[in-house]
């Protein structure tokens, strides 16, 4: 039982060491058009793909699919300038509903994906946590394309059709997901 208490401080250590060194996020696609939904707006574009269980239980260690809907997105700056990139920017919501979500933290997140599972040990909730913040979308001011992921509070409803809206510079920007 020591043995594996020391096996997961040394992974979360080394985690860490190697997720403060490596960038955040996902790799942008080529441009925005290679994602499901797409638009350009104002001196940004953007592109999203919603993540079937499937791809997230692929994608994931963490069940992330249990508690919440995953959303790659990237957003591509134009020349103008910078762009802010704020997780508070993104609102899903449930077409015809008056059910929507703002983006869950990957603390959050992790805490919600395993308190369905037996009393997982806080070790394994932080290893969970630093996956999600690895792979979740970057956020300040970006002057180059980055992407990543989105994670909502919101429960998979096949019959649902959900939107991404984007907030920038005080114009909504909305994709269509499936």
């Amino acid at each position: 039982m020591k043995l594996m208490r020391w096996m997961m401080a040394c992974l979360i250590i080394c985690a860490a060491a190697w997720a403060s060194d490596a960038p955040r996020g996902t790799v942008p696609r080529a441009a925005p058009d290679k994602y499901d939904a797409h638009a350009e707006q104002n001196g940004v574009a953007i592109g999203a793909t919603m993540l079937t269980p499937k791809q997230a239980r692929k994608i994931f260690t963490t069940d992330v699919d249990r508690c919440c809907l995953v959303v790659e997105v990237a957003l591509y700056p134009q020349k103008e300038g910078p762009t802010e990139v704020s997780l508070n920017d993104f609102t899903l919501r449930i077409v015809g509903q008056d059910i929507a979500a703002k983006p869950s933290s990957a603390k959050v997140v992790a805490w919600r994906s395993s308190r369905d599972q037996d009393r997982l040990r806080p070790t394994l909730i932080t290893a969970m946590e630093l996956e999600l913040s690895e792979k979740g979308l970057p956020q300040g001011n970006t002057a180059t394309p980055v992407s990543g992921y989105v994670y909502f509070a919101l429960s998979k409803n096949k019959n649902a059709t959900y939107q991404l809206e984007y907030m920038h510079k005080d114009n909504k920007i909305v994709l269509a997901l499936h």
